[in-house]
């Protein structure tokens, strides 16, 4: 009917609406009738996704109350363009490039070392130097960039499901902000947690400051992220990791950690239950 389309054209306030917690459902100003046949329309779509279908989906809102997510790697798919910075900075040094294959094996934090190791030494160039190349070339590239393969549909899951989530990001905490907004995801988090210097080397601290504003057991919250380093944030808070292979770092380095490690985001509902 006109009605039922208008609704669903309509962009609905955050709030909640039928024990369902989270944005986007409200009792909206139409009849009680359009408003439950469009809910419960909407809610099978989804419902019958992978995710939902799937065992491993259900474990996941069976155990977890909080989604804790790392953004560059993780939801925004940046590492072409980290890569391409990187290349420019050894570039000007005269200094070769390397390929995406070195720079999975060999990106770490702290992010110096990872500098160091590419021959980009406090010999060749100041810490100062590579925060403000790296984040004047950031800044220009990231709106070319794209959001991970499934990261939409995952944020969704957990949103209709009314699982909380909350980004933990070595970016600059106003800079997270700039592009979670610039890609439309804002929505899906509760808190965005970023660090207030660029040299990235505090996120474990920031990971406990976050934790204990919550009122969660650490068992309770999932890391999702794409480095070991979000792996050893999640174990300095206690919490469980599972990290995404189309990041930062190769697949053979981060199963060394131990913990499981899926491709993309679309695999999650293949978990073992």
């Amino acid at each position: 009917s006109t009605t039922g389309l208008n609704f669903m054209n309509r962009r609905i306030p955050n709030g909640t609406y039928g024990g369902v917690r989270g944005r986007g459902l409200v009792t909206p100003s139409y009849s009680i009738d359009v408003t439950a046949f469009w809910l419960t329309d909407h809610f099978l779509y989804w419902y019958n996704q992978p995710m939902f279908l799937h065992k491993g989906g259900r474990r996941l809102l069976r155990q977890y109350k909080h989604i804790l997510w790392d953004w560059n790697g993780t939801l925004l798919d940046d590492r072409d363009l980290a890569l391409n910075i990187v290349n420019s900075m050894l570039g000007k040094r005269g200094l070769l490039s390397i390929t995406l294959e070195a720079y999975l094996d060999l990106f770490a934090h702290p992010v110096m070392d990872f500098y160091k190791a590419i021959g980009l030494g406090p010999d060749i160039i100041t810490v100062e130097e590579i925060a403000h190349e790296f984040k004047s070339g950031y800044d220009a590239g990231c709106p070319t960039c794209h959001l991970q393969v499934g990261a939409k549909e995952a944020l969704y899951f957990f949103r209709l499901a009314g699982v909380r989530q909350s980004i933990l990001s070595a970016s600059h905490s106003e800079t997270l902000l700039r592009f979670v907004t610039h890609f439309g995801v804002q929505e899906y988090f509760d808190s965005l947690v970023g660090l207030d210097n660029h040299h990235a080397h505090s996120k474990v601290e920031q990971g406990i400051w976050w934790l204990r504003q919550q009122e969660l057991e650490p068992s309770e919250v999932l890391l999702l992220g794409d480095t070991d380093h979000d792996f050893e944030v999640a174990e300095r808070l206690g919490c469980d990791c599972i990290l995404v292979a189309r990041g930062h770092q190769s697949a053979a380095r981060l199963k060394a950690c131990g913990v499981p490690v899926i491709r993309d985001l679309t695999e999650l509902h293949h978990l073992n239950a």
